[in-house]
């Protein structure tokens, strides 16, 4: 986040940077803890309204569609987790890791 930002605008401006594509959030997936880190993941789900995806940028190296039975393994995190709460439909999931 950006001094002054919204968590929101944070992360359209964030999905806009790292992939090239606007999106419209839809609702709250998550909030994720990871105290051992000192991190904090707020996860979305959000719709494409426009813009072209980029196949790299200086903070990717490979951005691509994937059906959601068909994901790669993640490669860093918790990622899993946030896709699982995202494909449940899970409404506004708070995890703490141990």
């Amino acid at each position: 986040m950006e001094p002054g930002e919204s968590v929101d605008r944070t992360a359209v401006r964030e999905v806009k940077e790292e992939t090239g594509l606007d999106v419209r959030l839809l609702r709250l997936v998550g909030i994720y803890s990871q105290p051992a880190d000192s991190a904090l993941v707020i996860t979305f789900a959000a719709q494409v309204a426009g813009g072209t995806i980029l196949e790299s940028t200086g903070e990717t190296i490979a951005c691509r569609y994937f059906p959601l039975d068909q994901l790669p393994a993640p490669s860093r995190g918790r990622l899993r987790q946030r896709i699982e709460d995202f494909r449940l439909g899970q409404l506004q999931a708070v995890w703490r890791a141990q």
